[in-house]
């Protein structure tokens, strides 16, 4: 177990995400485009009428008050309304 002195505490106020609109799904952070930070929830996203039908993929972590990042998450993929 570590010593009280080696124990750091990392607060996570928030989510950030990111996603892909189309195919074929993100293969790496660099393929995706940055959405929001967001501390509540629901988060609503507009699309345009042209992205209807498209699949978006959407990979999300938490943010510290630091800019400390966690590891992403399980890819969550839709299909956009319209």
């Amino acid at each position: 177990m570590a010593a009280v002195s080696e124990v750091r505490w990392v607060s996570f106020v928030c989510v950030a995400a990111w996603m892909k609109i189309g195919t074929p799904p993100p293969a790496a952070a660099g393929d995706l485009v940055f959405v929001t930070l967001d501390t509540r929830t629901p988060h609503t996203i507009p699309f345009e009428g042209a992205d209807g039908g498209k699949l978006v993929t959407y990979w999300l972590r938490w943010v510290s008050t630091r800019g400390e990042t966690g590891p992403w998450s399980a890819a969550v993929g839709a299909t956009v309304p319209g």
